[in-house]
Parts: C-alpha cells; sequence; structure tokens
C-alpha cells in the first residue's frame, strides 16, 4: 500500500455511515463497514466518534500514513 502522505485532497473519511459533510469530505471520499470503497488511497484518514469497529477500520486505512481522530461525548 501506497501512501498519499499528508496531501489533504487524497483524504478519506471512516464514519458509520454516509451523509454530513464533516471534514468538508463528501460521500465520495467516505468509507463505512457496509461500503468500502477500495479505489480509495491509503494514507490521511479522519475518523470522528468512532466505534470500535469504525477505530479499526481507520487504523487499518491509515496503515504507513496519518489517522486524526476526533473523539469527545457529542452534545
Amino acid at each position: 500500500m501506497k501512501s498519499e502522505g499528508a496531501n489533504a485532497g487524497a483524504a478519506i473519511r471512516v464514519a458509520g455511515a454516509l451523509g454530513g459533510n464533516l471534514f468538508e469530505l463528501g460521500n465520495d471520499r467516505t468509507v463505512t463497514p457496509k461500503s468500502r470503497k477500495m479505489n480509495l488511497p491509503h494514507g490521511l484518514v479522519y475518523v470522528d466518534y468512532p466505534t470500535i469497529k469504525e477505530m479499526a477500520m481507520a487504523v487499518d486505512w491509515a496503515q504507513g500514513g496519518f489517522l486524526a481522530v476526533l473523539e469527545a461525548h457529542p452534545g
């Protein structure tokens, strides 16, 4: 797997479901446990309020790159 490094244009978001525009990444740059998009590069990954499953997916996807995690109690 080749990392795209810190190229924000190549970033992806790991989420529980499609929808929203967090980190200005639309559904075309979002992967979920149900809809893995294998053509997206590994490297720079964002994940917000992850479950254990989403966090594991994000760690796997960021292998050799960068992982940003937004973790807090929403609301």
